[in-house]
């Protein structure tokens, strides 16, 4: 594996967005265990799924190549947020939940909505290199040094540099 991959996996855990998602699932899954068994296979399962979609969508898209691919999984979490929303609300009309169970998840919902779009304009506003970057000869102690290929200008998506990686994470918190 290249050392950029690995620097950037380690990485994942510091963005904001992975850090709310993460929070919130654990939160889900506390509140899954009001509902009744016979649900475990149906609605409990689908709030359990949806819930951890969300940290596991923006880790697996900071490892992508691209900013387009990390930009896809983190519209892919936006998506189970509301996914989860919409089965939390089901578990509420059923009378499953609590008015004030899922009062009380539904903050967590907004900001990480509010999270991973700041994430997605800060990529998407970010200057971009008109060359893919590549990994320097070996990493160094602080990452991978990245530097510009020869290779002629593509109008495919770029890789996320360090410094657009930092302005990222960043523009998260």
């Amino acid at each position: 594996m290249s050392p950029a991959r690995l620097w950037g996996m380690q990485n994942f855990k510091k963005l904001r967005a992975w850090q709310l998602a993460a929070d919130l699932a654990i939160d889900a899954y506390s509140l899954s265990r009001k509902l009744p068994r016979d649900e475990r296979f149906d609605l409990i399962k689908q709030i359990r799924r949806s819930a951890s979609s969300m940290p596991a969508n923006v880790a697996e898209g900071r490892l992508r190549a691209t900013d387009a691919d990390f930009v896809r999984f983190l519209d892919h979490a936006l998506g189970s947020s509301a996914e989860l929303e919409s089965h939390l609300y089901l578990a509420e009309r059923l009378g499953y939940l609590l008015p004030t169970d899922t009062a009380s998840i539904q903050p967590q919902i907004e900001i990480l909505r509010r999270t991973i779009s700041a994430l997605i304009r800060s990529i998407h506003n970010a200057p971009s290199t008109h060359r893919p970057l590549q990994p320097a000869e070996g990493p160094s102690a602080h990452g991978p040094q990245l530097r510009e290929s020869r290779a002629p200008s593509t109008a495919r998506a770029q890789p996320l540099s360090r410094n657009r990686e930092r302005s990222a994470i960043k523009a998260e918190g």
